[in-house]
């Protein structure tokens, strides 16, 4: 399950670093950025998984803005396109699942 409003990744890592702990990796190099115009399902996916090996501040704020593009959030009020009555090409809305198709 995607948090799409990220609140409680950002809850939890508050609580983490109010512990005096960091959750974060050290940088060894910046992820290799794709355009947005690249941004899919597919690289949101890969992206994501990469964070189990390099679990740092700009990845994670990279897949942040995956997440945004891909499910048509606006960064600063939180809303979808789907809320706002447009949906990002080539995906379903956020909250509705493709049908399969008839064999």
């Amino acid at each position: 399950m995607l948090d799409k409003s990220f609140r409680q990744f950002d809850e939890m890592s508050a609580y983490v670093e109010g512990q005096g702990l960091s959750p974060w990796q050290a940088a060894t190099e910046k992820p290799e950025r794709k355009p947005p115009s690249e941004w899919t399902v597919d690289l949101m996916n890969r992206e994501l998984t990469e964070l189990v090996t390099a679990f740092t501040k700009e990845r994670v704020a990279y897949c942040r803005d995956i997440i945004r593009k891909v499910y048509g959030i606006n960064a600063q009020n939180g809303t979808t396109a789907q809320n706002r009555g447009t949906v990002p090409s080539g995906s379903p809305p956020h909250n509705q699942q493709t049908a399969p198709k008839p064999q």
